[in-house]
């Protein structure tokens, strides 16, 4: 799996959370070039740690749309709820030994980077921009 690299592109216009999809990039990253050369306790700190960060990013973002009134919260929020919960059952799965669970992480939060950024994060970091 390739690693991601920032761009204009994927900033959404809010520089608090064009700040924390830069730290997300590089756990993703840090994970990507990592698989294959580590074990599976240092795969499940890794994945713990992407998983903590995504969870306190989306409660973030969650605090910052709600104190701006963001008109799509709980439609985003529904988003962020499925992601974490997605992400959280791939974690279990790994931990009860199913085979190919990184590999199939990957491609899960190589997604999620890209089209949640492109889309709702760009929608919601408009939307904030104009707030200020």
């Amino acid at each position: 799996m390739s690693t991601l690299e920032w761009s204009d592109e994927l900033a959404c216009g809010y520089e608090d959370f064009d700040n924390d999809h830069k730290h997300l990039l590089g756990l993703y990253n840090k994970l990507c070039v990592s698989l294959g050369k580590i074990d599976d306790d240092q795969i499940a700190d890794m994945l713990e740690e992407l998983i903590s960060y995504t969870g306190w990013h989306f409660r973030h973002e969650e605090r910052i749309m709600q104190e701006y009134e963001y008109p799509d919260y709980f439609e985003h929020k529904q988003v962020h709820d499925t992601l974490v919960s997605q992400a959280k059952d791939l974690y279990e799965q790994f931990m009860d030994g199913v085979e190919g669970i990184p590999e199939q992480l990957l491609p899960f939060l190589k997604n999620w980077l890209v089209e949640h950024i492109m889309g709702l994060d760009k929608k919601n970091g408009q939307f904030l921009s104009e707030q200020q």
